[in-house]
């Protein structure tokens, strides 16, 4: 199963008795409030959900085997999340 942003907001409007267009509105702040601190060096931790945070990756020299020529690849920030025990638990 898949679900996306309007999947989301539908199941908000239907579970919390709300309009969809204000449940829409919560899914977008939402992920604009999470992209913001993400982005900004922060962390956010859901209890029971898992963590979501930024990870660095040191640089890196890797050679194009086509060219025969090394490259050099500048240290980079990625997204990364860690699932909590019972979400864990609960997957398998």
């Amino acid at each position: 199963m898949k679900l996306i942003k309007k999947d989301f907001a539908k199941i908000i409007s239907d579970n919390l008795n709300v309009d969809f267009d204000k449940a829409l509105a919560v899914v977008d702040n939402m992920s604009d409030a999470i992209i913001e601190c993400i982005s900004s060096g922060g962390s956010i931790e859901v209890r029971g959900l898992g963590s979501l945070f930024l990870r660095k990756s040191n640089k890196t020299v890797v050679r194009n085997i086509s060219k025969n020529e090394i490259m050099r690849i500048s240290p980079k920030k990625r997204p990364s999340f860690k699932p909590s025990k019972s979400f864990i638990a609960k997957c398998n």
